[in-house]
């Protein structure tokens, strides 16, 4: 979504390129390396240079909009998880429709979500919240993702998924290959406001793949350092 940036979506195109995030030791972004200056040129390339994207993708910032897109044959298809599955059917597109495997440069990758849980340091209430975060992150959370037909993001247990949904099955293949975002605290600051606003920089002003990432490493190591 080119009002977010895509930086999402960008992350399996970093690892299949065979570029990393963080330097092993966390204390570093890693990403303005050749492997991801190649991912982020083939990335962002759907939009400026193979022009597949379509101009109206600008203001998009939202799983509804994409979903409609493709649903009205806007577009022909789009990078997202299993929780379009359901939405997807529900808008009825008029042709049938499947799910496939990102393409595959130098390894196979995907995300893994389950980053959204945490505790705020400000909290009233931390024995609570972290009785919450290990509930929602354990054993149990298998039968709820199964109630919603989603893929629970840790192992260690077995799912019920409608296995009879060929593009279920898909995702469930992907997930050996998945990997998890930095646990890294100031990962978020590096994001959001390091490379989200450079990928813009790109996508919206034309500004070039090479300076931004520049840009963005300079950024994230600040980010990084808390600074």
């Amino acid at each position: 979504m080119l009002g977010y940036g895509g930086t999402y979506e960008w992350y399996p195109w970093l690892w299949e390129a065979g570029g990393q995030l963080l330097t092993a030791d966390g204390t570093k972004v890693a990403f303005n390396s050749p492997e991801g200056l190649q991912a982020t040129k083939a990335f962002l390339g759907l939009y400026t240079t193979q022009k597949v994207i379509p101009e109206a993708a600008k203001t998009w910032q939202s799983w509804d909009e994409l979903e409609a897109a493709f649903a009205s044959g806007l577009i022909a298809m789009y990078e997202a998880g299993d929780w379009v599955l359901a939405p997807t059917d529900a808008k009825k597109p008029a042709f049938e429709w499947g799910v496939a495997p990102l393409p595959m440069e130098k390894t196979t990758s995907s995300e893994v979500g389950g980053a959204n849980w945490m505790i705020n340091k400000n909290t009233k209430n931390p024995d609570a919240a972290y009785k919450w975060v290990e509930f929602i992150t354990g054993p149990d959370v298998f039968g709820l993702m199964d109630s919603y037909k989603r893929q629970a993001a840790r192992k260690g247990g077995t799912q019920q998924i409608d296995t009879a949904d060929p593009r279920m099955q898909v995702f469930l293949g992907i997930l050996d290959y998945a990997q998890a975002l930095p646990s890294q605290p100031n990962w978020t600051n590096v994001d959001y406001n390091c490379l989200e606003p450079d990928f813009q920089k790109v996508l919206l002003q034309g500004a070039s793949v090479e300076s931004v990432m520049a840009d963005a490493e300079t950024c994230g190591n600040n980010a990084l350092a808390g600074k």
